[in-house]
């Protein structure tokens, strides 16, 4: 892969982490036919844009376009010998699978990656942290708890000697600490736990950014169990005008806020 091709996906995906979704899009979309002529559509350059592609078609909510750009990724990097590359892909997969609620599925591709990323790199290392954390959400809505928790701890001792204290991963990690303690009906750890998630997130990515959506929907729904309706309010018409700003009317997040 030239250069050039690595610095445009590397721009795509920049702008896809600050939310800038439509100007993404006007990035990739050339790209694409671009990769296939120059390279050929079963090329790794192929499959590596087909996973970034992939990354927004999942950000503003087309999950099973997104899924089929995986796929096809995955048809090509399956003979390719590019042990890492795969991981990352089955982490998606396990991903995009987890949000179309199929978690038999998406426990599969998650327990693959991981598999193949912990006898890549290591028991501690960062690339295995992430599936670590990837796979934590999936096990609890699969109502693996104990798996869950085991994975969870060891995330965040790790993430809290690599990182920064107010690194974003440690906002993803403490989301799903605060899932598990829902889970376990222990709302006020879990209100606590992604009270911080939201506030790190908020540091680091800015108060508007769509990645603060869905942590903000599940303060709104602890709040509300707990009782603190003001609290839940101030959370959902926050994560509202973030969705209304940023995600396209269809997106069903968006839908679901505006029908709250």
């Amino acid at each position: 892969m030239s250069a050039s091709l690595a610095d445009t996906l590397e721009k795509a995906n920049e702008l896809r982490e600050q939310g800038r979704y439509a100007d993404a899009e006007a990035v990739l979309l050339p790209l694409i036919a671009r990769v296939d002529h120059e390279y050929g559509p079963a090329s790794v350059a192929a499959a590596h844009v087909s996973t970034v592609h992939g990354l927004l078609l999942k950000a503003t909510g087309r999950y099973q376009q997104a899924r089929a750009r995986y796929q096809d990724a995955l048809s090509i990097l399956r003979c390719s010998g590019l042990s890492d590359e795969l991981a990352t892909l089955y982490h998606n997969l396990a991903g995009i699978d987890f949000v179309l609620g199929d978690l038999t599925q998406a426990l599969a591709w998650g327990r693959r990656g991981l598999e193949l990323r912990r006898a890549l790199a290591g028991p501690d290392h960062l690339s295995v942290l992430l599936d670590e954390g990837n796979l934590a959400p999936i096990l609890i809505a699969a109502g693996h708890l104990d798996e869950a928790e085991q994975l969870l701890i060891h995330v965040h001792a790790q993430f809290r000697v690599q990182l920064d204290a107010d690194d974003y991963e440690i906002a993803v990690t403490l989301t799903n600490l605060g899932a598990l303690a829902a889970h376990r009906g222990d709302l006020p750890a879990a209100l606590d736990r992604l009270t911080q998630a939201a506030r790190i997130k908020g540091a680091r990515l800015g108060p508007q950014h769509p990645e603060l959506i869905r942590t903000l929907v599940n303060i709104a729904v602890v709040a509300e169990s707990l009782g603190d309706v003001d609290r839940s309010r101030q959370a959902q018409l926050h994560a509202l005008g973030i969705a209304q700003a940023a995600l396209p009317a269809d997106h069903e997040l968006r839908q679901a806020l505006e029908n709250w």
